[in-house]
């Protein structure tokens, strides 16, 4: 979410919009890609190591 690579439903009641719903197989496809690099650009562009940025 801090790289912009996804977003939040709108449904947090405080308003931070970091409320997600995603399926076990959205969160596997997205699992995947960062595995593979597929959003290296995107934290690196955000100043996020990808690296130590996740899973």
């Amino acid at each position: 979410m801090t790289a912009g690579i996804i977003q939040g439903d709108g449904s947090d009641p405080t308003g931070n919009g970091d409320v997600i719903n995603l399926t076990h197989e959205q969160v596997r496809t997205l699992v995947f890609v960062y595995r593979g690099g597929g959003f290296d650009h995107k934290l690196a562009e955000k100043g996020l190591n990808p690296e130590l940025a996740g899973f």
